[in-house]
């Protein structure tokens, strides 16, 4: 049976599109059909055009209908939007060379939008490293704050979405900034196990390596449409100086930058002008020029919004702010004089490196180096010592202690 995705309408009241579509064909299993797929946002969206309103929902999909080789058919589609699709799955197939993507769009009308550029701007703001960063960097231009909940944030997350929705607001007011909180179960739609396995030979998940880039930044067409915002600027996850092949990533300038709608364009931030470690040293003298407190959100790992400050990431940050002589308590962390400690054997014993971690964390390596002052301390200077192309030759051994540790820690809760 041949895959099909039919976009029947897109059902607009004040602040929400929801779409009503149907699925055949073998592209179906990898589809919670149960569950309703909807935009809510903080703001009136009522009278986006239906070739705009319908944007969210084709970036949710576009990767599933090349990988599925599935037709799409859609009613009406913004011109603008239309014509930078093959580009966009240029960038995927250049991303994944090995991959098959096929796939057809059959659009019924295209619609020619356009707005009158005011040089309206838009950060999409999620409170990380990235996205403070590019906040930081084009604040004089006064951008519109954009967050998503439903992303890293689990939709059903009420704490961690409420937290998340209290910072982006707190935000826009410190530096008095519009913003806009978009809430989606763009995420929870689809069954991310089955498509995990579609792509396996890959060796990425399909959230991080298909999905999230191009379906983030699709649901903030039609907001930045009606507010005549022509640049969304996205965070870049990683820089032009990272080695090719050691990352796959679906938010990329090959993928990213091809995004348009009606007069307004995509920018794949920070990837040439910014490491992370000169995102973090960045943020931190922006913090101390200006006196002001600027809590981060890194970990998607913990429930509530707030950081565990004890899984790869949190550690990851955590010593990226040491190394800048920062405090990590005074940016949404829970850091004591032993977690230096707790890092060490977490990266000696129980982390199982992929490519980008050992990266990552050579990179820490060679700032460390870098820094003559800091090769005293001696909760640091370890860092020095480890030999990051090792440290994967026994991962059995890892994950026999991380066994060890859980059967420890299920025997003191029973």
């Amino acid at each position: 049976m041949e895959n099909i995705i039919l976009i029947n309408d897109v059902k607009k009241t004040e602040k929400r599109l929801e779409v009503n579509w149907e699925i055949k064909g073998e592209i179906a299993e990898a589809i919670d059909l149960s569950c309703p797929l909807f935009f809510e946002y903080s703001k009136e969206i009522a009278a986006v055009p239906d070739s705009i309103a319908v944007i969210p929902f084709i970036c949710n999909v576009l990767p599933m209908v090349w990988i599925y080789d599935a037709r799409l058919i859609i009613k009406e589609l913004d011109s603008s939007f239309y014509s930078c699709i093959s580009n966009i799955k240029k960038g995927y197939q250049e991303m994944y060379p090995e991959a098959e993507l096929k796939g057809s769009i059959t659009v019924e009308k295209l619609v020619e939008n356009a707005f009158t550029s005011e040089q309206q701007r838009a950060v999409l703001f999620s409170g990380g490293v990235d996205s403070y960063a590019t906040l930081l960097s084009h604040l004089e231009e006064k951008p519109h704050l954009i967050t998503l909940i439903g992303a890293d944030i689990d939709l059903y997350d009420v704490h961690g979405s409420k937290r998340l929705q209290t910072l982006a607001v707190e935000t826009a007011e410190k530096f008095t900034l519009e913003n806009v909180v978009i809430i989606s179960s763009f995420r929870r739609c689809l069954k991310e196990k089955i498509l995990n396995r579609k792509i396996s030979k890959h060796k990425i998940g399909y959230w991080s390596g298909f999905q999230h880039g191009i379906a983030i930044c699709g649901q903030a067409f039609p907001y930045a449409y009606l507010n005549n915002i022509d640049i969304i600027y996205i965070a870049s996850s990683y820089s032009s100086d990272t080695p090719k092949g050691t990352y796959a990533c679906a938010s990329d300038p090959i993928i990213d930058n091809h995004l348009r709608f009606a007069s307004g364009r995509v920018v794949h931030d920070g990837y040439y002008e910014f490491t992370r470690q000169t995102k973090v040293k960045y943020i931190h003298e922006f913090s101390e020029l200006h006196a002001l407190p600027l809590e981060l959100h890194v970990c998607w790992q913990s429930q509530g919004g707030m950081n565990c400050s004890h899984c790869e990431k949190c550690y990851r940050t955590m010593f990226a702010l040491l190394l800048e002589g920062a405090n990590p308590n005074n940016y949404g962390f829970s850091y004591s004089t032993r977690t230096p400690f707790f890092i060490k054997w977490f990266l000696k014993y129980v982390l199982l490196f992929d490519s980008a971690n050992i990266v990552s964390w050579q990179r820490l390596q060679s700032t460390f180096r870098s820094k003559r002052e800091l090769a005293a301390n001696k909760e640091l200077n370890w860092i020095s010592a480890i030999d990051f192309k090792k440290i994967n030759e026994t991962p059995l051994k890892k994950i026999r202690l991380l066994r060890s540790i859980q059967k420890k820690i299920i025997r003191l809760l029973q």
